[in-house]
Order: C-alpha cells, then sequence, then structure tokens
C-alpha cells in the first residue's frame, strides 16, 4: 500500500528495500474499450430524452428482466414487436406513442401526470389521422392493445378501447382478404391478444353487465369463433390462447397450459351466449343474435366431446372415471 505513485510502499518501508513500482497481471493485459454507461442500443435521433427514456425501461424491464409480476403475456407481444418493428417503432408512429405511454404509465406507479396526457393525446390524434386515411395496419391493433394496458380499472377507458380494438380487427380481417394472411407479420398473435383481453375483461369488469357491456361481449366472441387461425406458429408460447378448433387437424396436442386458456375461452363464449338467449330482450338484439348464440353453444359443446376423445385427455379421465372413459362413449 502507498499514498501517492512518488512516496514507497509500506512493504518496502518495512524492510528498508527500494520501493520500485510495476504493473500487476491485471493491468498487463490489453484494454479494451468500454461503451460509457449511457449509451443504449435503444437510440434515435428523432426521439426527444423523454421519449426514448420510456422506450428504454420498456426494453429493459420486458427483455433483460422479463417484465414484473402478472405482465408475462405482454412480454411476449412486446417480443414480437421488437422482432417486427425494431427497438424504437419507428414505422408506426401510434404504436410508438401509445407504449411510451404505456411505460410512462407503469414507470410513474400508475400516476397520471401532464406527460402521461401529452404521449396519450399523441397516440390517439395518430390513431385517428389514421383511420381518417383508411391507412390502419397491425400496428395500430397492438398500439389498441396496449393503450388498453394503461389506465386501468376506469371502465368508460375500458369499454370505449376494447370496442375500438374490435373494430380495427374487423378492419384487418377484411382487408389481409379471407385466408390470405400474407400481409401480416404479427397475425399469429391475433388470437393471444383476443384471449388476454377477454380474461383481463372478465377480471377487472366481472360485474359491469351493461347493455352496452355485454353486447361487446358478445362481438368479441363472434370475432373470436370468426377468426381464422394460422397454418402454424413458430413461437409456441403464443399457442396459449387459440381454441380447441386450431388443434383439430394438428398431429400434436397442445400443452397443459395451452388447454386450461382454451377452456377458459370457452367458458366465456357460453357465459355469453346465455345472456344473449335468457338476459337480453328480443327486442334489443341485432337480427339473427339469438340463432347465432345457439349455433355457437352447439359448436362449443361438440368441440369440447371431441377434445374429451384426444388420447392423452381420455388417458386422465380414465384415472379419475369409473367406468372408463371409452372413444365409442
Amino acid at each position: 500500500m502507498y499514498s501517492s505513485e512518488e512516496a514507497p510502499c509500506q512493504f518496502c518501508t518495512a524492510r528498508n528495500l527500494k520501493c520500485i513500482k510495476s504493473w500487476g497481471p491485471k493491468s498487463l493485459l490489453p484494454r479494451v474499450a468500454a461503451l460509457p454507461s449511457s449509451v443504449s442500443l435503444v437510440n434515435d435521433s428523432s426521439l426527444s430524452d423523454k421519449d426514448l427514456r420510456g422506450i428504454r425501461y420498456l426494453f429493459h424491464w420486458h427483455n433483460y428482466t422479463g417484465g414484473y409480476w402478472g405482465t408475462g403475456w405482454l412480454t411476449i407481444v412486446l417480443q414480437h414487436l421488437w422482432n417486427a418493428y425494431g427497438f424504437t417503432f419507428a414505422a408506426n408512429k401510434t404504436l410508438l406513442y401509445s407504449l411510451i405511454a404505456f411505460s410512462h404509465y407503469h414507470m410513474q406507479q400508475c400516476k397520471k401526470d401532464f406527460d402521461f396526457f401529452l404521449f396519450v393525446s399523441r397516440f390517439q390524434k395518430s390513431l385517428i389521422s389514421a383511420i381518417d386515411k383508411n391507412d390502419v395496419s397491425d400496428g395500430h391493433l397492438f398500439a389498441i392493445f396496449f393503450a388498453l394496458e394503461t389506465v386501468l380499472g376506469d371502465r368508460n377507458h375500458q369499454l370505449a378501447h376494447q370496442r375500438g380494438f374490435v373494430q380495427v380487427l374487423k378492419e384487418l380481417l377484411v382487408s389481409h382478404g379471407g385466408q390470405d394472411h400474407r400481409k401480416s407479420q404479427l397475425f399469429h398473435l391475433y388470437p393471444f391478444i383476443l384471449s388476454y383481453i377477454r380474461r383481463m375483461d372478465h377480471y377487472y369488469n366481472f360485474d359491469d353487465r351493461r347493455h352496452e357491456k355485454l353486447l361487446l361481449r358478445y362481438e368479441m366472441h363472434q370475432v373470436a369463433q370468426l377468426l381464422p387461425m394460422p397454418a402454424f406458429v413458430q413461437d409456441t408460447r403464443v399457442t396459449v390462447g387459440l381454441p380447441l378448433r386450431f388443434w383439430k387437424s394438428k398431429e400434436f396436442r397442445p400443452r397443459w397450459n395451452d388447454l386450461e386458456y382454451s377452456l377458459w375461452d370457452d367458458m366465456a363464449s357460453l357465459k355469453v351466449c346465455f345472456q344473449q338467449l335468457f338476459c337480453i330482450d328480443t327486442s334489443l338484439q341485432a337480427k339473427a343474435t339469438r340463432s347465432g348464440a345457439m349455433n355457437s353453444v352447439q359448436s362449443i359443446v361438440q368441440n369440447f366431446v371431441s377434445m374429451l376423445r384426444w388420447p392423452q385427455i381420455a388417458e386422465i379421465l380414465n384415472c379419475v372415471l369409473y367406468p372408463p372413459l371409452t372413444l365409442e362413449n
């Protein structure tokens, strides 16, 4: 130890030795230039410091830490969005502004300050402009999806953005041309995020039984029933939320986690169908609503019965049922 480079060290002084200082083995290693801690891979000269701060926070939480409790589904969606749009979502400003608002809201522990309302305003203006120009794309759908996760517990906010999500989803399905979804990089995520929205609606708004809310839930069910299925899904994490009909013609079967959420979605569909059949006056319903609800119930039951005949399901049920289930039953 020594107080300065000129002064002798304690070891040499105690032994009356001449002190000659030299670099140790670690210091002799070749030095590698390191990036300053302030430099981030997430950068865009066209964005303000506030915008970049929100995007970097989002990237850090959902890429390095995997998000926080209860946000695993959002992390999966974000990872697919980064792959499609890049780290700063430069190709779709509506998506960018929505994600900055989402990030700021959670970064400020769900406080709505001046900057938050500024970010929300930019998102809304950009979305309205895209709708007016008839230039709606995947990015706008996912922008609304994250707007739903930005203000939790506000029923009017949820209702307005759920309605917007359904309308944009319908427009995309029409613009993609039926079964031709090559225009969309993110079509395989449609069932995934729709399932998530329906489940969160049940969690946060279970007691909300306003007429317009019941109609919207039934409309989400209709879209889920008509939604074309992707031919294949490379990321097995997003098979969660795919309906039973997706697995009918597949050689492989769903994981138990996939099956759990598929059945949950079917239970939600049965609930909204029964509400249309027994809780809403016919005069308040659109034409053919009741017949459509009855057909949906029959389809759900048929898919469930078909599922019971899958070998892996029959094997489990045979452990708890007597007499054992057979394929002829």
